[in-house]
C-alpha cells in the first residue's frame, strides 16, 4: 500500500519567511526540483520521502507540515498490446476520435494510454469491453 502525503503549503511558506529562505533555496536544500516544490505548496500530493526532505530542510517535523495522508492501492497493472487495439479499431471501422468519445476521454488521453507501457487492469477491461473483445486479446 502506498501513501500520498498532502502538505500544508501555508505553514511551509510561513516557515520559509521565519527562516529567511526562498522557495528555490528550499528546493536546493531538499534536493527537489523547484517546479515540484511549487506543485506541493499549491496542494499537490507527494511521497513520504519528499515530505521528510522538505521538513528536514526547514527544520520542522513532517507532522507539523502535513495536512493529510491518504493510503491507496496501486491495483493490478497490465501491459497493453497497442497494435491489437489499433487492429480492433480498424476492423470495426472506429476512428480514434469516435473511440475517445466512447471511452469518455480525449484523443490525446487515448494516445497516451496506447503509448503507455503499463495501465491499470480496469483501464484495459474498459477498452476491451468497448471493443467487444476479451482483455486477454489486448494484454500480455
Amino acid at each position: 500500500m502506498r501513501k500520498k502525503v498532502f502538505l500544508n503549503g501555508k505553514k511551509i511558506e510561513i516557515r520559509l519567511i521565519e527562516i529567511d529562505m526562498r522557495k528555490g533555496e528550499l528546493a536546493d536544500a531538499a534536493g527537489i526540483c523547484r517546479s515540484k516544490i511549487s506543485e506541493i505548496l499549491r496542494g499537490r500530493s507527494c511521497k513520504e520521502s519528499t515530505a521528510l526532505k522538505i521538513a528536514d530542510a526547514i527544520k520542522l517535523s513532517t507532522e507539523e507540515i502535513t495536512d493529510k495522508v491518504v493510503e491507496y492501492h496501486e491495483g493490478n497493472l497490465v501491459k497493453l498490446k497497442p497494435e491489437k487495439i489499433v487492429s480492433a479499431l480498424e476492423e470495426k471501422s472506429i476512428s480514434l476520435t469516435d473511440f475517445s468519445k466512447m471511452y469518455g476521454s480525449t484523443n490525446q488521453r487515448i494516445s497516451v494510454i496506447l503509448n503507455s507501457n503499463m495501465v491499470h487492469e480496469k483501464t484495459a477491461k474498459k477498452i476491451a469491453t468497448l471493443l467487444g473483445i476479451s482483455i486477454s486479446e489486448i494484454t500480455y
